[in-house]
């Protein structure tokens, strides 16, 4: 019996490569393109920043602070104000039996006039507190006390600080009186200076 000649029998074909039978395959490690995606950009970490700027403010900043510190302690720094200024009077000039002018010295630290109290003591009994009522030229105001005098201030140098060559121009005196000028220091009610002088 011819064998190719069997209705029957399938044809004997070569083998295919790869074989035909179904096969599963696991899903791509990635979605399409198939690629390993970049790693996310890194965050703007400011820690460091931080930490340097504090290591900067302990070993840089806080010595300069104690070194300002132990500085106005060891100079004996007060606030302006407790510390009284010292000073004197300059020449005095008798103008006339009810006018003299007295220059004002040295003075440090250099007041401003509305710091500075002055008392006018005629005779030794008789006295009167003046202020002054600006650091400008001007005449200054009874505050206390008896009228013994009119007081009027020059600032030479019109820098509204009491220094050398600044005058009190006193007028309306009594003649023949014997009288006692004090520089007070306003704050306190310490005295800075003091000096007499004689109308004839």
């Amino acid at each position: 019996m011819d064998l190719d000649s069997d209705p029957q029998r399938q044809p004997n074909y070569p083998p295919q490569y790869p074989p035909q039978y179904p096969q599963q395959y696991p899903p791509p490690a990635y979605p399409p393109p198939y690629y390993v995606p970049y790693a996310p950009p890194k965050k703007n970490d400011k820690t460091l920043l931080i930490v340097v700027v504090v290591v900067i403010a302990v070993f840089v900043v806080v010595p300069i602070i104690l070194s300002a510190v132990l500085y106005s302690m060891v100079t004996g720094f007060e606030p302006r104000g407790m510390v009284v200024p010292t000073g004197t009077w300059g020449a005095k000039t008798v103008v006339s039996s009810t006018s003299v002018i007295v220059d004002f010295g040295k003075i440090n630290p250099e007041p401003m006039p509305v710091e500075i109290d002055i008392i006018l003591i005629r005779n030794g009994t008789i006295d009167g507190k003046y202020l002054f009522a600006s650091n400008d030229d001007g005449t200054l105001i009874l505050a206390q006390g008896r009228d013994v005098g009119t007081l009027f201030y020059h600032d030479l140098a019109d820098n509204q600080r009491i220094n050398i060559g600044d005058q009190l121009d006193m007028t309306n005196l009594y003649p023949n009186s014997d009288y006692q000028l004090k520089m007070i220091w306003g704050p306190t009610g310490d005295q800075i200076t003091t000096t007499s002088f004689s109308t004839p």
